[in-house]
């Protein structure tokens, strides 16, 4: 077959010629790019803070270990994630509610107890909104350390919740709690959960 010889003499030599001038430096380089494509997609991800949310960017590595003192704002954030961790949190208005009728909240009853001053307990249901200040949320994960906001809804601050109740309650009778004194009671509790 001549397409493997060069010449048509007895010591001719069999050589392949390619179809493609420079296919295999082609092959090679398409090779070297995707290895180091995969390679990049370990070290550098993109991730995207949607609107109505901050994040917090976690340094894992170097001399700046821990939560970044600056939040990140919305948009498409660049990071590499053997070095860096990135949480986000919502800073929109979160409201909760812990009741006795499984319709409202969850499926279970998380109605709140407390005791009065004469030590009679009242069984109530509590509903809260609260927001994360956006300026405030790499705080607000180095002092809970929680990467779901429902862990610490349903959590922290629902303990935050029953002692306050418990500690303002425990200086008020039963009947200034549901009369004349529920407004100041209130806002006593109020007060000591903003605290």
């Amino acid at each position: 077959m001549d397409i493997f010889r060069q010449g048509r003499g007895d010591n001719a030599e069999f050589t392949l010629k390619p179809a493609i001038p420079g296919l295999r430096n082609i092959v090679i380089g398409v090779a070297v790019v995707l290895v180091a494509l995969f390679l990049l997609s370990f070290a550098v991800r993109i991730t995207r803070i949607e609107a109505g949310h901050v994040g917090v960017e976690i340094n894992l590595a170097g001399r700046q270990r821990g939560a970044s003192e600056i939040p990140v704002r919305t948009g498409w954030v660049l990071y590499s994630p053997l070095t860096t961790q990135i949480i986000e949190f919502p800073s929109y208005v979160q409201t909760v509610k812990w009741t006795k009728d499984v319709n409202e909240g969850h499926q279970v009853n998380e109605e709140m107890g407390f005791n009065s001053k004469e030590g009679m307990e009242i069984l109530v249901d509590v509903s809260l909104s609260y927001a994360i200040e956006p300026a405030k949320a790499p705080d607000f994960y180095v002092k809970y350390r929680v990467g779901e906001l429902d862990q610490f809804t349903h959590g922290i601050l629902r303990d935050i919740v029953r002692n306050s109740l418990n500690e303002v309650a425990s200086t008020y009778v039963v009947e200034d709690i549901y009369g004349e004194g529920k407004a100041e009671f209130l806002h006593k509790v109020e007060t000591m959960i903003q605290t």
